[in-house]
Protein backbone atom coordinates (compact mmCIF):
# COMPACT_ATOMS: atom_id res chain seq x y z
CA UNK A 1 0.00 0.00 0.00
CA UNK A 2 1.47 3.48 -0.68
CA UNK A 3 -0.85 6.21 1.61
CA UNK A 4 -0.78 9.98 0.96
CA UNK A 5 -1.09 9.94 4.92
CA UNK A 6 -0.87 7.65 7.74
CA UNK A 7 -3.35 4.87 7.47
CA UNK A 8 -5.13 3.41 10.10
CA UNK A 9 -5.37 -0.56 10.42
CA UNK A 10 -8.22 -2.25 12.87
CA UNK A 11 -6.60 -4.84 14.65
CA UNK A 12 -8.56 -7.75 14.47
CA UNK A 13 -11.55 -5.18 13.63
CA UNK A 14 -12.11 -2.77 16.04
CA UNK A 15 -11.06 -4.53 19.04
CA UNK A 16 -11.35 -2.43 21.66
CA UNK A 17 -15.01 -2.13 21.23
CA UNK A 18 -16.16 -5.74 20.42
CA UNK A 19 -14.41 -9.35 20.58
CA UNK A 20 -11.47 -9.82 18.66
CA UNK A 21 -11.85 -10.95 14.96
CA UNK A 22 -15.29 -11.18 14.72
CA UNK A 23 -17.28 -9.53 11.86
CA UNK A 24 -19.07 -7.46 15.01
CA UNK A 25 -15.38 -6.12 15.30
CA UNK A 26 -15.19 -5.39 11.53
CA UNK A 27 -18.47 -3.78 11.14
CA UNK A 28 -17.35 -1.62 14.12
CA UNK A 29 -14.25 -0.75 12.59
CA UNK A 30 -15.68 -0.10 9.26
CA UNK A 31 -17.96 2.37 11.34
CA UNK A 32 -15.27 4.28 12.50
CA UNK A 33 -13.82 5.13 9.63
CA UNK A 34 -11.00 2.46 9.20
CA UNK A 35 -8.54 2.39 6.29
CA UNK A 36 -7.58 -1.35 6.79
CA UNK A 37 -9.21 -4.34 8.97
CA UNK A 38 -6.30 -5.96 9.92
CA UNK A 39 -7.52 -10.24 10.68
CA UNK A 40 -6.10 -13.13 11.94
CA UNK A 41 -6.57 -16.95 9.92
CA UNK A 42 -5.24 -20.32 10.78
CA UNK A 43 -6.22 -22.93 8.40
CA UNK A 44 -7.92 -26.00 9.84
CA UNK A 45 -8.52 -29.04 7.07
CA UNK A 46 -9.31 -26.97 4.19
CA UNK A 47 -11.39 -24.13 6.07
CA UNK A 48 -10.12 -20.70 6.47
CA UNK A 49 -11.08 -19.37 10.77
CA UNK A 50 -10.87 -15.93 11.38
CA UNK A 51 -8.99 -16.46 15.33
CA UNK A 52 -5.57 -15.54 16.38
CA UNK A 53 -4.71 -18.14 18.96
CA UNK A 54 -3.85 -21.50 17.83
CA UNK A 55 -6.14 -23.27 20.25
CA UNK A 56 -9.89 -22.26 21.58
CA UNK A 57 -9.65 -21.41 25.08
CA UNK A 58 -8.57 -18.19 25.76
CA UNK A 59 -11.95 -16.72 23.41
CA UNK A 60 -14.11 -19.09 23.39
CA UNK A 61 -16.66 -21.57 25.51
CA UNK A 62 -14.79 -24.04 23.96
CA UNK A 63 -11.30 -25.98 24.23
CA UNK A 64 -8.20 -27.89 22.33
CA UNK A 65 -6.13 -27.06 19.62
CA UNK A 66 -8.08 -26.02 16.71
CA UNK A 67 -5.96 -29.02 15.04
CA UNK A 68 -7.07 -31.31 17.34
CA UNK A 69 -10.69 -30.81 17.70
CA UNK A 70 -13.54 -31.76 15.14
CA UNK A 71 -14.67 -28.40 12.62
CA UNK A 72 -18.13 -28.97 14.44
CA UNK A 73 -16.88 -28.34 17.44
CA UNK A 74 -14.83 -25.02 16.25
CA UNK A 75 -17.94 -23.79 14.60
CA UNK A 76 -20.20 -24.58 17.41
CA UNK A 77 -17.46 -22.27 19.54
CA UNK A 78 -18.89 -19.01 20.68
CA UNK A 79 -16.66 -15.65 21.65
CA UNK A 80 -18.19 -14.20 24.25
CA UNK A 81 -20.58 -16.54 24.61
CA UNK A 82 -22.17 -15.15 21.53
CA UNK A 83 -20.26 -14.97 18.46
CA UNK A 84 -19.05 -18.01 15.92
CA UNK A 85 -15.99 -17.89 14.85
CA UNK A 86 -16.24 -16.82 11.39
CA UNK A 87 -14.30 -18.23 8.29
CA UNK A 88 -12.33 -15.38 5.67
CA UNK A 89 -14.78 -15.98 3.12
CA UNK A 90 -17.11 -14.70 5.78
CA UNK A 91 -15.72 -12.26 6.49
CA UNK A 92 -14.12 -10.66 3.42
CA UNK A 93 -18.43 -11.21 2.53
CA UNK A 94 -19.24 -8.55 5.24
CA UNK A 95 -16.46 -6.23 4.12
CA UNK A 96 -17.26 -5.85 0.96
CA UNK A 97 -14.48 -3.59 -0.07
CA UNK A 98 -15.59 -1.06 2.04
CA UNK A 99 -12.13 -1.29 3.41
CA UNK A 100 -8.74 -2.70 2.60
CA UNK A 101 -7.93 -6.02 4.07
CA UNK A 102 -4.48 -6.99 5.71
CA UNK A 103 -4.87 -10.90 6.60
CA UNK A 104 -2.39 -12.22 9.58
CA UNK A 105 -1.69 -15.90 8.36
CA UNK A 106 -1.03 -17.53 11.77
CA UNK A 107 -0.74 -21.42 10.94
CA UNK A 108 1.66 -22.93 8.24
CA UNK A 109 1.02 -24.10 4.94
CA UNK A 110 -2.09 -21.23 5.01
CA UNK A 111 -0.58 -18.88 2.55
CA UNK A 112 -1.94 -20.79 -0.63
CA UNK A 113 -5.55 -21.58 0.13
CA UNK A 114 -5.51 -17.67 1.29
CA UNK A 115 -4.23 -17.27 -2.00
CA UNK A 116 -6.61 -19.13 -3.43
CA UNK A 117 -9.48 -17.45 -2.25
CA UNK A 118 -8.72 -14.08 -2.88
CA UNK A 119 -8.14 -14.54 -6.74
CA UNK A 120 -11.75 -16.13 -6.84
CA UNK A 121 -12.42 -12.91 -5.68
CA UNK A 122 -10.81 -10.70 -8.19
CA UNK A 123 -11.90 -13.33 -10.46
CA UNK A 124 -15.56 -12.66 -9.90
CA UNK A 125 -14.92 -9.10 -10.00
CA UNK A 126 -15.17 -6.13 -7.49
CA UNK A 127 -12.05 -7.25 -5.69
CA UNK A 128 -8.55 -6.03 -6.56
CA UNK A 129 -4.84 -7.43 -5.44
CA UNK A 130 -4.22 -3.68 -4.26
CA UNK A 131 -7.17 -4.95 -1.55
CA UNK A 132 -4.85 -6.97 0.31
CA UNK A 133 -1.96 -7.38 2.29
CA UNK A 134 -0.79 -10.50 3.30
CA UNK A 135 1.27 -10.83 6.71
CA UNK A 136 2.77 -12.98 8.80
CA UNK A 137 5.58 -13.40 11.27
CA UNK A 138 6.09 -17.09 9.35
CA UNK A 139 8.80 -16.11 6.56
CA UNK A 140 8.61 -19.46 5.01
CA UNK A 141 4.37 -18.63 4.32
CA UNK A 142 5.74 -14.73 3.07
CA UNK A 143 8.08 -16.74 0.84
CA UNK A 144 5.18 -18.74 -0.49
CA UNK A 145 3.05 -15.98 -1.16
CA UNK A 146 5.31 -14.09 -3.09
CA UNK A 147 6.44 -17.26 -5.31
CA UNK A 148 2.83 -17.75 -5.81
CA UNK A 149 1.75 -14.00 -6.49
CA UNK A 150 3.88 -11.62 -6.25
CA UNK A 151 1.11 -8.67 -7.34
CA UNK A 152 -0.08 -9.03 -3.37
CA UNK A 153 1.53 -6.88 -0.89
CA UNK A 154 3.05 -9.24 1.96
CA UNK A 155 4.42 -8.05 5.08
CA UNK A 156 6.75 -9.27 7.70
CA UNK A 157 6.10 -9.14 11.16
CA UNK A 158 8.49 -9.05 13.87
CA UNK A 159 8.75 -8.81 17.95
CA UNK A 160 12.34 -7.41 18.39
CA UNK A 161 15.41 -5.51 16.67
CA UNK A 162 17.00 -7.50 14.32
CA UNK A 163 20.67 -7.46 13.72
CA UNK A 164 21.25 -5.06 10.25
CA UNK A 165 17.71 -3.79 11.30
CA UNK A 166 15.75 -4.11 7.65
CA UNK A 167 18.31 -5.75 5.86
CA UNK A 168 16.97 -9.17 6.89
CA UNK A 169 13.85 -8.70 4.71
CA UNK A 170 15.27 -7.84 1.62
CA UNK A 171 15.06 -12.11 0.75
CA UNK A 172 11.43 -12.30 1.51
CA UNK A 173 10.53 -9.93 -1.44
CA UNK A 174 8.01 -8.20 0.94
CA UNK A 175 6.66 -4.73 0.61
CA UNK A 176 6.52 -3.70 4.43
CA UNK A 177 8.09 -4.39 8.30
CA UNK A 178 5.40 -4.59 10.67
CA UNK A 179 7.12 -3.90 14.29
CA UNK A 180 6.03 -3.97 17.84
CA UNK A 181 5.87 -0.21 19.23
CA UNK A 182 7.93 -1.35 21.92
CA UNK A 183 11.33 -1.54 19.46
CA UNK A 184 10.25 0.72 16.94
CA UNK A 185 13.56 3.56 16.67
CA UNK A 186 13.99 6.63 13.87
CA UNK A 187 17.08 4.53 12.89
CA UNK A 188 14.71 1.52 11.90
CA UNK A 189 12.37 3.37 10.23
CA UNK A 190 14.98 5.37 8.47
CA UNK A 191 16.69 1.93 7.53
CA UNK A 192 13.37 0.54 6.34
CA UNK A 193 12.63 3.64 4.22
CA UNK A 194 16.01 3.52 2.24
CA UNK A 195 15.20 -0.06 1.51
CA UNK A 196 12.28 0.66 -0.07
CA UNK A 197 10.02 -0.97 3.27
CA UNK A 198 6.81 1.24 4.03
CA UNK A 199 6.77 0.95 8.40
CA UNK A 200 3.62 -0.20 10.18
CA UNK A 201 3.47 -0.29 14.15
CA UNK A 202 1.17 -2.42 16.14
CA UNK A 203 -0.85 -2.20 18.35
CA UNK A 204 -0.66 1.78 19.10
CA UNK A 205 -3.60 2.13 21.15
CA UNK A 206 -2.35 5.85 23.24
CA UNK A 207 -2.57 9.23 22.29
CA UNK A 208 1.07 9.81 23.04
CA UNK A 209 1.76 6.85 21.31
CA UNK A 210 -0.61 7.10 17.85
CA UNK A 211 1.33 11.15 17.58
CA UNK A 212 4.86 9.43 18.19
CA UNK A 213 4.83 6.99 15.75
CA UNK A 214 3.01 9.29 13.64
CA UNK A 215 5.83 12.07 13.56
CA UNK A 216 8.19 9.02 13.35
CA UNK A 217 6.65 9.66 9.75
CA UNK A 218 5.61 5.58 9.32
CA UNK A 219 2.91 4.45 6.97
CA UNK A 220 0.45 2.65 9.63
CA UNK A 221 -0.81 2.42 12.36
CA UNK A 222 -2.64 -1.29 13.78
CA UNK A 223 -4.68 0.17 16.50
CA UNK A 224 -7.82 -1.35 18.73
CA UNK A 225 -9.19 1.78 18.96
CA UNK A 226 -9.74 3.21 14.79
CA UNK A 227 -11.30 6.14 15.40
CA UNK A 228 -9.29 7.83 17.81
CA UNK A 229 -5.93 6.97 16.17
CA UNK A 230 -7.65 8.79 13.11
CA UNK A 231 -8.82 11.51 15.22
CA UNK A 232 -5.26 12.40 16.44
CA UNK A 233 -3.73 11.31 13.06
CA UNK A 234 -6.46 13.91 10.89
CA UNK A 235 -5.47 16.85 13.94
CA UNK A 236 -1.70 16.52 12.81
CA UNK A 237 -0.51 14.30 15.01
CA UNK A 238 1.92 13.64 11.48
CA UNK A 239 3.99 15.96 11.01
Amino acid sequence: MKPRRVQIIAHQGASGHAPENTLAAFEEAIAQGTDWIELDVQRVEDELFVIHDYRLERITDMSGALNTVPLATIRQARIAGRYPIATLREALALINRRCRVNIEIKSPATALPVINLVEELIARGGWSYSDFMLSSFNQYELLTAHRIQPQLATGVIIYGLPYGLAEFARPLGVGALVECIEFISPELVENAHAAGLEVLVYTVNYPDDIERMADLGVEGLVTNYPARAKKIVSKGGSK
